[in-house]
């Protein structure tokens, strides 16, 4: 005889699946959300000569 009701069991696999779910799809959201924000930050433009040093790197001459 199968009841008619599912068994608490049963209602927390099923929530459990369904909130695995959700949070792979809002992960995804909220990582798809900063990448377009900083692909869409404007270009920053430093003439510093000591952060280029910094970065690129010391010359000898």
């Amino acid at each position: 005889m199968t009841d008619k009701y599912p068994s608490r069991r049963q209602n927390q696999q099923r929530r459990r699946r369904a909130n695995r779910a959700y949070r792979r799809r809002l992960r995804f959201f909220i990582n798809q959300d900063i990448l377009d924000r900083v692909e869409n930050l404007p270009p920053q433009v430093v003439d510093d000569p000591s952060l280029d040093q910094f970065f690129n790197g010391f010359s000898f001459p």
